[in-house]
Order: structure tokens, then C-alpha cells, then sequence
């Protein structure tokens, strides 16, 4: 204990020295004259964010202030300068929206006052008209998926039944009219649907990081547990065009995280593109729900074409860029 005591004792003796041998305001000095950055620059509004073209190509949509409050405004496709707010938020602001597949709807999500309790609201592009298409009062509505082979209509997580987790809905954008798609009794955090909206991987919190789920008929098997260590690494990505397979970033069993393909029915898993360096890689998933690419991050992001990793998805090592 006195050792430590003196070790304590020393480096305050030497931190004060050097403090008094540096003068008096010798920090502010050596930034003086220095221009501030400006807070608003830091935290302030963005002038524009989250661009997103409509299905259909005609118009372009974004997050911009209205007023000093973010909303959602909309452009014809190369008229950017007559784009027109479509939302009116005036407390909060409003951080995400999506287009509906009927290329008429816009969909952003907005809390009561910071309660988290989520909503969706649909924007008639055509008549202006507003709707919130998740009036459940208490209850957190989460947009899951949208598919262009069911345009009028989301995949929506709500907890309005349990509290704790949240079954899977069919919900029209149009009408807010919900069809139940699966009932959440066994406890799952989250659902990955297919092309039509139909759930085909599940994932559940455990104590140890979470379980990764495959639906086979009207059961769900487990695929693999994912430890914490490979929690940040190891997610589903897409379920492919035809239902049966899924690609799933996964670094389990290895010290950088890989793209993997499942056979969703047996649970087999093929290995689609993996890198000696880098980490972090992700598909590029096309609305045909087929992987056009990858892409990994060394010293600066890299995209791959999916026809040009080599047998069974793998980059041959002579390919590899620096």
C-alpha cells in the first residue's frame, strides 16, 4: 500500500511541475485567435438528408428542415429546386421515411413527445392527406420489410398484444387495415420476411448474445447461437428472391466476419464471400432480393460484383486489392 501510495504521490509532484513550468495560460494561449467551431455546425439540422427515389424512378424524396423542424419533402425527378415540404412535424422532427411500393405512399415513423412508442405514418402523395396506419395507444410499431410483390401493404412488428414482443402484421399503407402474419408467442426479438412478407428467419435475446432461427414448416428450428463476442459481426442480411435461402454475415469460427449462404429448410451453410483482411462485409441487395455485391472495409470501402468472387463465392487471394 505505500508503494502504491508514493507511485500516487510522485505523478502528481511531476504533473504539477510540468503544469507550473508551461506558465499560466500557456492551453489558452496556444488556441488563441482559433475559430470556434460553431455548435450548430456539430449538432445543428443537416440542409438535406436521406435521399430516396420512388420505385417508379418519378420522384425524389428527402429529410430537410420545414420551419427549423425536420420533415419529408418531395420532388419531381430533375426539379429538385420545386421541391415542396409533404409532412408538417413541429415538435420532434422526423428521421426516417420509405416509399410504399405503390409509389403513392411515403412512410415515416414519429413518438409521442420522446416515449419511443413508435408510429407509422403513410403520406398520400397525391392528395396530401396524413394517416397514422399504427393507431395503437401505448403501443411501438416497427417497419420490418416492404416488397414490390405486395405493394399496398408493410410488414410491421407491434406489441400492442404483449408489451414485451411484438407479432408480425400485414398493414395497408392506404387504410392502416392489419392481418395478423405471426402471432410472437415464443419470446423472438425480430422476424426477416421474404419477398412476400412471409417470416422465414427469427432471432431471439438470450443471456449469452442471441439465437438465430429457421422456419421449417410451422416450427422454428435453430440455426446457430451467437455468442457476444460475435454480436456485432454475425446478423441476417436478406432472404433470397426464392424464399429458400438466406445470406447471413456471420463470424462465427472466425476472427473476421464472412457472407454465408443457408438452405433455410436443412440449415446447410455455404460460404459466399469471405476476405483474408477487412471486416465488415455487407450485400448489396437489389429489389429482386438476388445479392449483386458485396462490399468490406480495410483502409477504405471496397465493393465486389457477385460474379466476380470465383468458385463458391470465394475472392481468389492473387485478386485481393491492397
Amino acid at each position: 500500500m505505500k508503494k502504491i501510495l508514493l507511485g500516487v504521490v510522485t505523478a502528481a509532484l511531476a504533473v504539477s511541475t510540468l503544469v507550473a513550468a508551461q506558465g499560466p495560460g500557456s492551453a489558452a494561449s496556444a488556441v488563441a485567435g482559433v475559430p470556434v467551431i460553431p455548435r450548430s455546425a456539430l449538432f445543428g439540422n443537416p440542409e438535406k438528408a436521406q435521399a430516396r427515389v420512388s420505385p417508379d424512378g418519378k420522384y425524389i424524396s428527402f429529410i430537410a428542415p420545414r420551419d427549423g423542424v425536420l420533415n419529408v419533402w418531395l420532388a419531381e425527378r430533375g426539379k429538385l429546386d420545386a421541391a415542396k415540404p409533404i409532412t408538417n412535424d413541429q415538435k420532434r422532427g422526423i428521421r426516417q421515411h420509405y416509399w410504399a411500393y405503390d409509389n403513392r405512399h411515403v412512410i415515416y415513423a414519429q413518438d409521442a413527445d420522446g416515449d419511443e412508442n413508435w408510429h407509422l405514418y403513410a403520406v398520400d402523395i397525391v392528395s396530401g392527406t396524413e394517416k397514422d396506419i399504427t393507431p395503437y395507444k401505448g403501443a411501438r410499431a416497427d417497419l420490418v420489410d416492404m416488397s414490390w410483390k405486395k405493394p399496398g401493404v408493410a410488414a410491421v412488428a407491434l406489441n400492442d398484444r404483449n408489451p414485451e414482443y411484438q407479432d408480425l402484421w400485414e398493414v395497408d399503407v392506404a387504410t392502416g387495415q392489419r392481418t395478423l402474419i405471426e402471432q410472437n408467442n415464443d419470446e423472438m426479438a425480430g422476424y426477416f420476411t421474404d419477398l412476400d412478407l412471409k417470416p422465414k428467419l427469427a432471432q431471439k435475446n438470450t443471456a449469452e448474445g442471441s439465437e438465430i432461427f429457421r422456419r421449417v414448416g410451422n416450427k422454428w428450428v435453430s440455426l446457430f447461437k451467437i455468442a457476444q463476442e460475435d454480436s456485432l459481426t454475425t446478423a441476417p442480411l436478406a432472404i433470397e428472391a426464392d424464399g429458400k435461402t438466406a445470406i447471413v454475415q456471420s463470424s462465427i469460427g472466425r476472427d473476421k466476419a464472412a457472407v454465408v449462404r443457408v438452405d433455410i429448410e436443412s440449415g446447410k451453410t455455404t460460404v459466399r464471400f469471405e476476405r483474408a483482411r477487412g471486416c465488415g462485409p455487407g450485400v448489396v441487395r437489389p429489389e429482386d432480393g438476388e445479392p449483386a455485391g458485396v462490399h468490406v472495409q480495410l483502409h477504405q470501402a471496397r465493393h465486389h460484383r457477385a460474379e466476380s468472387l470465383g468458385e463458391e463465392g470465394r475472392r481468389p487471394a492473387d485478386q485481393e486489392p491492397g
